[in-house]
């Protein structure tokens, strides 16, 4: 009996469930988290990235994505150090892998973020 069961059932119909589950699951994450966001946790690449994800909140004066969400930092070690140098009044420099809003990186004027602390409470 056991061995009409394992000859009935091939491999492509578990490919496709697990297919199905992954889908179903990045549906779920991207209808609950919203979808602009699902882009946006981890900031990787260049300072205008940073700068882009931080205006946008700020022009939208998006409260939750400005102020509260906490975004990896992925930045090359020498863009770090510019990023750094001439820091005035900032108690920690910026750190690859250091998780940050836009509110906390305003700190850092070499990323030109856009002042939104207003909108913060």
């Amino acid at each position: 009996m056991l061995n009409k069961i394992k000859q009935r059932l091939s491999v492509n119909p578990i490919i496709m469930i697990v297919l199905g589950i992954v889908v179903l699951a990045i549906l779920i994450f991207g209808s609950t988290m919203g979808w602009k966001m699902s882009g946006s946790v981890v900031l990787r690449g260049d300072v205008d990235t940073i700068e882009k994800v931080c205006n946008d909140a700020c022009d939208t004066q998006n409260v939750h994505h400005y102020c509260n969400i906490k975004r990896q930092i992925r930045l090359d070690e020498d863009i770090l150090k510019t990023i750094n140098t001439d820091l005035v009044n900032v108690e920690k420099y910026l750190e690859l892998g250091d998780r940050k809003s836009c509110k906390e990186l305003l700190k850092y004027p070499k990323l030109r973020i856009s002042d939104c602390l207003s909108i913060c409470n």
